[in-house]
């Protein structure tokens, strides 16, 4: 029987500092067994491009009050940005389901999405697409205002509107765990940051 499992999760910056990226020499690739696929190609990020934007375009078109997220503005169009994806490859490619700092000399802070899908046995590709609607589906955890937290701060750093760019990474592994062998690690790194304590996502 397959059995499939799929997790999340957010860093919070809840300050104005300078993120390094730190991956210990001897720890990069330990959880990977085999690695079936990484890497995000020029559809997929044409899909998370457009998943942002278009969200962020409901929001400021109001299609999401009934669902606690005023009509917004001033919402920057994101970019693709290269650097931000290289380092979320790196990310991606340690096989850890765990947050890794950033610097970029660019922003005072560098804001980092995860989603990791596991399962009893291997499946090609990667689902940009639904990783986008579960980070989106967080509305269901959030009340414009409230506090930012690790149930919907995937949702409010996609919408978080002086954000700009964006660049991810994408691996596709057989893990250690005796479980769930097969894993697929979602990275996206965010420029400037999001999730700012004290300041709301957007303005309204």
């Amino acid at each position: 029987m397959l059995v499939e499992m799929q997790c999340y999760a957010v860093r919070l910056f809840l300050s104005f500092t300078v993120h390094v990226l730190c991956l210990p020499s001897d720890g990069v690739n330990s959880q990977c067994r085999s690695v079936y696929g990484k890497g995000v190609s020029i559809a997929d990020i044409l899909i998370i491009l457009n998943g942002h934007n278009n969200f962020r375009n409901d929001i400021a078109q109001g299609k999401y009050v009934t669902k606690g997220l005023p009509e917004g503005k001033d919402f920057k169009e994101m970019v693709w940005d290269t650097g931000l994806a290289q380092a979320a490859q790196r990310v991606a490619d340690s096989c850890l389901f765990q947050h890794q700092q950033i610097k970029d000399d660019r922003w005072k802070s560098v804001g980092q999405n995860l989603h990791i899908y596991m399962s009893t046995a291997n499946t090609q590709g990667a689902d940009w697409k639904g990783v986008l609607n579960a980070w989106i589906g967080e509305y269901k955890a959030y009340r414009f205002g409230q506090k930012i937290t690790k149930q919907n701060g995937h949702l409010t750093q996609m919408m978080w509107s002086d954000t700009k760019f964006v660049g991810c990474g994408f691996t596709s592994f057989l893990s250690n765990d005796p479980k769930f062998k097969y894993k697929k690690l979602y990275v996206c790194n965010y420029g400037p940051g999001g999730n700012i304590v004290n300041r709301l996502p957007y303005r309204t």
